[in-house]
């Protein structure tokens, strides 16, 4: 896992992802004890709707966009079956009814699930 963060990181630099790695001032690469009710918090600053519940695109939102879709590609079946099957809505839904799906977000959810896993299968 260390190593898929570090490699992740790294992409995250090349392609300007930085404006949106950090959550509660601390960068989502370093730090795994972020919780997902702060990313989410997190979430809901990038992604901004309208009064009607649209969401208002913004540069950090498309960028969130990104980094979730490469989080998506890399990630395998089960680990995304977690993720959508999480007990933590990995997603925001705005009154309009439209769905959006954050990267910085999705990647807490992704950290947090494989530790829990880890830990009931005797994993550290």
């Amino acid at each position: 896992m260390s190593h898929f963060l570090s490699e992740f990181s790294c992409r995250s630099l090349d392609s300007g992802w930085g404006s949106i790695t950090k959550v509660q001032g601390h960068d989502i690469f370093n730090v795994w004890a972020i919780n997902v009710q702060d990313a989410r918090i997190k979430a809901l600053v990038t992604f901004q709707f309208d009064s009607a519940g649209n969401q208002i695109k913004t540069r950090d939102a498309q960028v969130s966009w990104r980094m979730m879709t490469c989080l998506m590609n890399l990630s395998s079946v089960e680990c995304l079956n977690k993720v959508c099957n999480s007990s933590n809505d990995h997603v925001l839904t705005s009154t309009s009814g439209e769905v959006s799906e954050d990267g910085p977000m999705d990647k807490v959810v992704i950290i947090s699930e494989t530790w829990i896993a880890a830990r009931m299968h005797g994993r550290k």
